[in-house]
């Protein structure tokens, strides 16, 4: 679908990162070489580990952060994260959908334009959540937040199989998936970090440097969202590469037999 809608307008190819062989006959840190030199790809991750960190960290200290500052009970608030989830899911099952109607109807960035109108709109949710004392008013902001950021992600992981060659997919992946693990590893930490020892005397108590931290990290999906307009700016260019190097590597896997004969 993607591909043709490169195709109907007109988008030409790097020619400079068209493959024209096989690309699993290549060595291991070549085909990594290649990953990091598509520049959608390399954004995409980028962004999609900001995103991933952020959740990370929001995740990690959710119940602590709702005890805390709206005095409810952990049962409530435990019930509260899994009402929250349910709008992540709904995040997800609307999100490709809506990018892939975007994509029939001719826009062909539509797989980088929604997770980026997404990551931007996030902290215009997330942070009135955090910082008001109503739960009432904080609830259906965070069902928002994490619908926004659940829809972002279909479209992203679709995106990256976009731009890179069939055969390039594992390694893509491999790449993304060590980057996000580490993202996702540190996330706790550094949030926990902040909210003790950087914002602690922020209102004087443990819950207070918590909601400081929490706001402060949104500037990681402001990061995720500018990443994206660059991403929508380079994606279609290397999606025409991507189809022209499958191209390529089936006329040569069709010639390969000749060239033994």
């Amino acid at each position: 679908m993607a591909g043709a809608a490169a195709r109907r307008a007109r988008v030409e190819p790097h020619e400079q990162l068209v493959l024209d062989s096989d690309p699993r006959t290549a060595s291991k840190w070549r085909s990594i070489h290649y990953v990091l030199r598509v520049r959608t790809n390399l954004v995409l991750i980028a962004a999609s580990a900001l995103g991933y960190f952020y959740f990370a960290g929001l995740r990690s200290f959710a119940t602590l952060y709702t005890t805390h500052h709206y005095g409810i009970p952990t049962s409530v608030a435990t019930s509260l994260v899994l009402v929250v989830g349910v709008g992540a899911l709904a995040g997800v099952l609307s999100g490709g959908r809506i990018a892939d109607r975007l994509l029939r109807g001719g826009r062909v960035n539509a797989r980088a334009l929604v997770p980026t109108v997404c990551m931007l709109a996030v902290p215009f949710a997330l942070a009135p959540a955090i910082y008001v004392d109503s739960l009432g008013v904080a609830l259906p902001l965070l069902v928002t937040g994490t619908l926004l950021l659940g829809a972002a992600n279909p479209p992203l992981d679709a995106a990256r199989l976009d731009i890179l060659p069939p055969f390039m997919w594992g390694t893509g992946e491999g790449v993304r998936t060590m980057l996000r693990t580490l993202c996702e590893a540190v996330a706790p930490t550094l949030f926990g970090y902040f909210s003790t020892s950087v914002f602690a005397g922020h209102g004087g108590d443990n819950g207070t440097g918590l909601e400081y931290t929490l706001l402060f990290f949104l500037i990681a999906l402001v990061g995720a969202g500018l990443l994206g307009l660059v991403a929508m700016r380079s994606y279609p260019r290397d999606l025409a590469t991507a189809e022209e190097s499958a191209r390529r590597i089936r006329e040569s896997s069709r010639t390969q037999p000749d060239r033994h004969s």
